[in-house]
């Protein structure tokens, strides 16, 4: 009888560790008067896109350019 006492106390503090848990991460994602605090989506532009895009086709030429015939 002592281990299943034991080990309902133990579901219980797992249990209530976990909704205190998440709790706190809920109360973080809020402002002062408890509204939700979203983050502005960062959308790129396609120029900045652009910047870091490989052209597979160019280098290939390249690479073909250089070899000795």
């Amino acid at each position: 009888m002592d281990t299943h006492r034991k080990e309902r106390e133990q579901r219980d503090a797992t249990r209530q560790a976990a909704y205190e848990s998440q709790a706190r991460a809920q109360q973080a994602g809020r402002d002062l008067n408890g509204n939700p605090v979203r983050q502005p989506m960062n959308k790129t532009t396609l120029a900045e896109r652009a910047k870091y895009q490989f052209e597979a086709v160019g280098f290939s030429l390249l690479l073909l350019r250089d070899l000795p015939c």
